[in-house]
């Protein structure tokens, strides 16, 4: 087990624990896990994300909640996807962090946010994340070619 402080982010130094006990001193860990991905909301601004990542999963849609029963355990391609997950200083709907691939739900507020929308797209993509949206309509109307298409996109290989 890795030991993390409170506010999650790991310590300047800290120890992994082999299978047999040993020490195994894991120094360069904290600057992968500060570059990685999954963790690039940076400390101070994932407090601040934290609580409304928090009341979004307690408050989610229809549609999302009826996405999430079928990401939710590994259902499609054996992938792990996280619900409400920050990355960066934006809230993901879903993210899967092997494959770097997040999922928007999209429902009528979009259409005022397309702007902003784009230019998050953008950031995401700059920093090597996979973006695919759906409308509410779609998730609600039309699971299975929803799910095929985030089959096909886990499958497809990363361009770095």
């Amino acid at each position: 087990a890795v030991a993390l402080y409170n506010d999650g982010a790991p310590p300047l130094h800290y120890v992994e624990r082999g299978q047999a006990g040993e020490a195994v001193e894991r120094q360069e860990k904290k600057a992968e896990w500060m570059r990685n991905a999954n963790h690039s909301s940076g400390v101070e601004l994932w407090s601040k994300l934290k609580p409304k990542a928090r009341q979004m999963r307690q408050n989610s849609t229809t549609a999302e909640e009826l996405l999430w029963e079928q990401l939710r355990g590994r259902q499609i391609a054996g992938y792990k996807f996280r619900r409400q997950h920050a990355i960066n200083r934006f809230i993901l709907d879903f993210y899967c962090p092997e494959a770097k691939l997040a999922i928007e739900v999209d429902g009528p507020i979009h259409l005022a946010t397309q702007g902003q929308d784009s230019a998050r797209a953008a950031l995401l993509t700059e920093m090597g994340v996979r973006l695919l949206r759906f409308r509410n309509e779609e998730v609600s109307k039309y699971m299975e070619k929803v799910r095929e298409k985030i089959f096909t996109e886990l499958r497809r290989e990363r361009v770095p």
